[in-house]
């Protein structure tokens, strides 16, 4: 089954102060009372992540699961817009194939960092979600381009991807990408 890759702008550096540490907890301990304080205290800036409408008063309603992945899956929303998918939906795999052989197993340059405890990593999904700071867009462009010139027969297949990188940083942000 292949997967497609999603993407997102995101606000990395305001998620670390604002909710990755009332994130982590609820994923370590499962004590969502935290998580809902935020959600409820944030709806103004908060979304349904997959129809990106604005999330309404009576949110958990519209949940089948109440846990710390779909919980934050909410809070996460105000940090980037879920109607803005910049991801390289299916074509990811194959540009990953292609770092693969360039690059060995690099795999963290198109996902990115995991969070949350070892054990219980944020996935709302369950099919993967990952981060990258700013920092790390900024890196993982530069590994790309140094690669695309050093290599100039493989650049058009890895321009999807160096555009993904760019656009973050033109909007001097990080990424958040699942599938």
């Amino acid at each position: 089954m292949a997967l497609e890759q999603k993407a997102f702008v995101f606000d990395y550096d305001l998620f670390a102060q604002m909710l990755s540490d009332i994130l982590r907890k609820a994923l370590a301990t499962n004590d969502l009372a935290q998580l809902e304080r935020f959600i409820d205290g944030n709806l103004n800036s908060l979304r349904d992540p997959n129809e990106g409408t604005p999330l309404k008063s009576n949110w958990r309603e519209s949940l089948e699961t109440t846990d710390a992945h779909q919980l934050g899956d909410l809070a996460v929303t105000m940090f980037y817009d879920p109607t803005s998918d910049i991801g390289l939906g299916y074509q990811w795999e194959g540009i990953q194939d292609v770092l693969e052989q360039e690059l060995g197993s690099r795999v963290d340059i198109l996902l990115g960092q995991q969070f949350g405890p070892t054990g219980n990593v944020f996935d709302p999904g369950k099919m993967g979600s990952y981060f990258q700071p700013v920092t790390i867009v900024q890196h993982n462009l530069a590994s790309l381009e140094a690669l695309a010139s050093r290599q100039p027969g493989i650049s058009s297949r890895l321009a999807p991807a160096m555009h993904l990188f760019r656009t973050a940083l033109s909007n001097a942000k990080g990424l958040y990408m699942t599938f």
